[in-house]
């Protein structure tokens, strides 16, 4: 169990403890950082990509950058620790040897009894770590944190087929795959309750339910994260852009663009332009 109450941020590294008893995130989520979600107690709903997964108490969730997730409130009290970093962090000339042999997917983690004491007791020493006063506090935490990656990626290594839990649902699966395929058209409800032949209530409901996302939240954010990747990927016009991911317009891309990124999409490129 972790012990620690700890919320650190560090340049490219934060490292933060919460407890909740109803939460669910309320807005499209995706960021240039890896991340590491530790289950402390309590069970939640994760959302990641295009599958639901049943996180429980020692589970541990791997987030690629630029990764869609979302956590889902099941109505019982949780606590859990967080971190995210971004890939500079770790330097080194085997750090993305490290950075991919953690993260070749994003996924869940069932540790037995042994491993998990093992992880618990790795992610308690870093906490302590990140609440001492000392002139060496930052290397000490990058230290115990490199150490926790090489720990994991051997685990990975060794436990390829992991024992995650997928809360799978047929029917959202087909309309997350349909959406996927078709997120530039122009879609409405009543057209893709047609398409899968279930009441447009029945359908919002369900993939709500299952996702954490609203259909259009979810289309949205398809949208945004190829936005992003065309902006640092090619010179193409905003405009051009626009149309290309599914929006009427420009500005109907920067509006949504600029609630999920805190920039505009020129301001974006900008920050991410190659060096």
């Amino acid at each position: 169990m972790i012990q620690e109450t700890v919320s650190y941020t560090n340049h490219n590294f934060r490292i933060q403890t919460k407890m909740a008893s109803n939460y669910s995130m309320t807005s499209h989520h995706f960021h240039h950082e890896y991340e590491i979600y530790y289950m402390n107690s309590g069970s939640r709903l994760y959302f990641i990509h295009d599958r639901t997964y049943r996180i429980k108490e020692g589970d541990l969730v791997l987030i690629r950058p630029h990764e869609l997730h979302k956590t889902i409130d099941t109505g019982n009290p949780h606590s859990r620790l967080l971190m995210s970093f971004k890939a500079d962090y770790i330097k080194g000339s085997q750090a993305q040897h490290l950075l991919d042999a953690c993260f070749s997917q994003s996924s869940v983690y069932t540790f037995d009894y042994a491993n998990r004491q093992h992880i618990e007791f790795m992610l308690n020493e870093l906490l302590t770590a990140a609440k001492e006063d000392s002139n060496f506090k930052n290397m000490k935490i990058k230290a115990f944190f490199t150490i926790f990656l090489i720990k994991l990626a051997e685990y990975i290594h060794v436990n390829m087929h992991n024992t995650e839990d997928i809360a799978e649902d047929e029917k959202t699966s087909e309309i997350i795959s349909y959406l996927k395929d078709h997120y530039r058209d122009k879609l409405s409800l009543d057209q893709l309750a047609e398409t899968f032949f279930i009441s447009r209530y029945y359908m919002t409901r369900l993939f709500k339910k299952n996702t954490g996302f609203t259909i259009f939240e979810y289309i949205q954010s398809l949208r945004i994260i190829e936005a992003q990747h065309l902006l640092t990927t090619t010179m193409m016009k905003v405009s051009d852009i626009s149309n290309s991911v599914g929006f009427a317009n420009s500005t109907s891309l920067g509006k949504v663009f600029k609630s999920v990124t805190g920039v505009s999409p020129l301001a974006y490129r900008k920050l991410n332009a190659k060096k």
